[in-house]
């Protein structure tokens, strides 16, 4: 199971919280509902430590993910474009994105819908404003 973007800390309470409830009462946090078992596992994804560490267990089992570097960055939207090459406005993209792997795939996806769409208008329409910029994101 995975759980994406746990940013919130109240939103997944410690399940030590539910524990110290009545049985009758209905759980407050989605932290109940998550599977207790020695098979699988759940990763999850959060910019939060403190609401990492409350649903992992602690700060120990935190596996801390660097933020991508341009050269991997531009290797990812060059496995992700049909186009062959990258232009210099490649990497004014990446930075535009922040080196962000789901930005980078979301922007080569809407580039490779469009039958003219180039990096550089692709650029140029996400710069305009930030309305514009969410609906190329999505």
């Amino acid at each position: 199971m995975i759980l994406d973007n746990v940013d919130d800390v109240e939103t997944f309470s410690s399940r030590k919280d539910e524990q110290d409830k009545p049985p009758e009462s209905p759980p407050v946090s989605l932290a109940a509902y998550l599977p207790q078992s020695r098979n699988g596992s759940i990763l999850i994804t959060s910019r939060n430590k403190d609401a990492a560490a409350g649903l992992a267990g602690g700060y120990k089992n935190i596996k801390e993910v660097q933020a991508m570097d341009e050269s991997q960055g531009r290797q990812l939207l060059r496995n992700k474009l049909l186009q062959d090459a990258l232009t210099d406005d490649a990497i004014d993209l990446l930075r535009a994105l922040d080196c962000i792997p789901l930005a980078i795939t979301q922007a080569a996806a809407y580039i490779n819908r469009r039958a003219r769409m180039t990096i550089p208008k692709y650029l140029d329409e996400f710069r305009r404003n930030n309305n514009k910029r969410e609906n190329l994101l999505n």
